[in-house]
C-alpha cells in the first residue's frame, strides 16, 4: 500500500498530465495479453449506483497502475455517471477516513478535463458477486474511451465463517463513520459498495452519496438518494437524513448473507410476513374491519 508521500506524488503526476488518461497502463489479468484495455468488477469501487447506468459506470472504472502501484481508478470525465457534487463529497469524505474497513484513497484530481479518483486496488471483488456467482461473463461495454474488455470472475460461495467476519467488519466501518465528528451517513450501502481484498477481507467504499451531519443537528433533510431497496423507508418518507437510514440497509445485507437471497425477495418477503402478522394481530383484538367471525 502506498505511503501518504506516494500518494502526495500521484496527485501531482496526475495535475501535470494534460490528457487525463495517458499515463495510465491497462493491464489484463483475464486473458494472456498484459495490454488488454480491461476493467474489473473488482474495481468497481460504485457497484450498481444509483446515480447512472451500469455499463456506464463499468466503462469508467479501470484497474491500473501508475509508480509501480496497482490501483482502482474511477474516471469522472464529462458525461460520466457521478457529478461533481459527489466527487466532492467523496474526496472529502475519505481524505478523513482511515480505517482498515473503509476503502483508502490514493488521490484525485480535479482537473474538469481528466477528473478522476484513486483507490486502492481490492482483488477479491465485490459482496453482490458472492451472492450472485451464477457464472463467468465475459464481452465488451461502451464507454467514454470507446469498447472496454470485460471480464468477470466465478466466485465461490462464502463459507460462514467468512459471512459473519464480513459482517462484523462491515459494522466497525460503519460505526467509525458514525461516531466521526461530525457523524457521516454513508447513504448508499449494499453489497456492491463492500470491496473484497485478495483475502476476503472487506472494505466499505462509494461514498459519493455520502453526508456529514452536524452533531447538534438531528432533522437534517434531504433530497432522497441511494439504491431502490435499500433506502429506508422512514427517509422516503420525511426526507429526514439519519444514521438509522445506514442501519437499515446494513439489516438487509444481513439478511441477505444469512438467509442467501435476493434483496428483492427478501423484501417482498417481510413486507408480507409484517402485513398477514398485522392483520392476524388486529383480528384477534377485534380491530379489523368486517366480521372477524
Amino acid at each position: 500500500m502506498a505511503s501518504a508521500g506516494t500518494a502526495s506524488e500521484m496527485a501531482s503526476e496526475l495535475d501535470s498530465v494534460s490528457n487525463g488518461f495517458s499515463f495510465i497502463t491497462l493491464t489484463s489479468d483475464a486473458g494472456d495479453s498484459a495490454r488488454t484495455a480491461w476493467m474489473s468488477p473488482a474495481a468497481n469501487l460504485a457497484g450498481a449506483a444509483g446515480s447512472g447506468a451500469l455499463q456506464r459506470e463499468c466503462a469508467d472504472v479501470f484497474k491500473g497502475q501508475l509508480l509501480g502501484c496497482n490501483m482502482a481508478i474511477k474516471r469522472l470525465e464529462g458525461g460520466g455517471w457521478q457529478g461533481p457534487s459527489e466527487y466532492s463529497t467523496e474526496v472529502e469524505v475519505l481524505s478523513r477516513m482511515r480505517h482498515p474497513h473503509i476503502v483508502l484513497l490514493m488521490g484525485h484530481c480535479p482537473d474538469p478535463q481528466a477528473m478522476c479518483i484513486l483507490y486502492e486496488y481490492l482483488p477479491g471483488g465485490s459482496l453482490q458477486e458472492y451472492l450472485s456467482a451464477t457464472g463467468s461473463v465475459a464481452g465488451s461495454v461502451a464507454g467514454s474511451a470507446g469498447a472496454v474488455q470485460v471480464h468477470r470472475v466465478l466466485r465461490q460461495p462464502l463459507a460462514w465463517y467468512d459471512r459473519v467476519r464480513i459482517l462484523s467488519e462491515v459494522s466497525g466501518a460503519l460505526l467509525y463513520l458514525h461516531q466521526h465528528s461530525p457523524p457521516i451517513v454513508h447513504r448508499d450501502l449494499k453489497p456492491d459498495n463492500v470491496l473484497l481484498d485478495g483475502n476476503r477481507m472487506s472494505k466499505l467504499g462509494d461514498v459519493g452519496l455520502a453526508r456529514l451531519i452536524a452533531e447538534d443537528d438531528y432533522n437534517v433533510t434531504a433530497r432522497v438518494q441511494g439504491t431502490v431497496g435499500y433506502i429506508d423507508p422512514e427517509e422516503v418518507a420525511t426526507c429526514e437524513i439519519s444514521v438509522l437510514s445506514d442501519v437499515y440497509a446494513f439489516g438487509l445485507i444481513v439478511l441477505q448473507l444469512l438467509m442467501g437471497e435476493p434483496q428483492v425477495k427478501l423484501v417482498h418477503r417481510l413486507l408480507a410476513d409484517t402485513a398477514v402478522k398485522l392483520a392476524a394481530d388486529q383480528s384477534r383484538r377485534g380491530r379489523a374491519g368486517g366480521n372477524t367471525a
